[in-house]
């Protein structure tokens, strides 16, 4: 998936980023209804591209690597609580619901602690997810599309 972006600050190989502004009134609106923040995340420059303070650019997310990371982090810890319910279950029978509620929320907090140490392990060997920039966009192209570009990886964008 292909994104646009704004160059926030430059430090070295790692870049900080955020979204490309809204382009529609329409969408100002609604960021201003709800109350969304810009929020700026780091990007991987492999490329080495020249980049400067306020440049446009598309940065690539790989499809698998954010599946992934939405699985840990959704997905994973919920489908720990029915498990860790079910084993109070089988290891004290005799326990009330509120023990088997508790050995539940037990099992939510393992898998977020699991996802820590998953993406801590991760980071160390270097296969980190941070997205990459491709190339450098100009202003107008970046205020024209506002931030979206159909990478056609799937069809879904029109």
């Amino acid at each position: 998936m292909n994104q646009i972006a704004k160059v926030r600050k430059i430090e070295g190989t790692s870049v900080l980023i955020c979204y490309a502004p809204p382009s529609s009134e329409k969408e100002k609106s609604s960021r201003r209804f709800w109350g969304v923040k810009e929020r700026n995340f780091h990007a991987d420059n492999p490329g080495n591209l020249v980049l400067k303070q306020g440049d446009f650019v598309e940065i690539y997310l790989p499809p698998g690597k954010t599946i992934l990371s939405a699985f840990m982090v959704f997905i994973f810890p919920l489908i720990l609580f029915p498990l860790f319910y079910f084993a109070a279950d089988l290891v004290f029978p005799e326990a009330g619901e509120g023990i088997k509620a508790l050995a539940g929320l037990g099992g939510i907090a393992a898998g977020f602690v699991s996802t820590a140490l998953f993406s801590s392990f991760r980071k160390k060997r270097g296969r980190d997810t941070l997205p990459v920039i491709v190339r450098v966009v100009d202003e107008k192209t970046a205020i024209k599309d506002g931030g979206k570009k159909n990478c056609g990886s799937c069809g879904l964008c029109g």
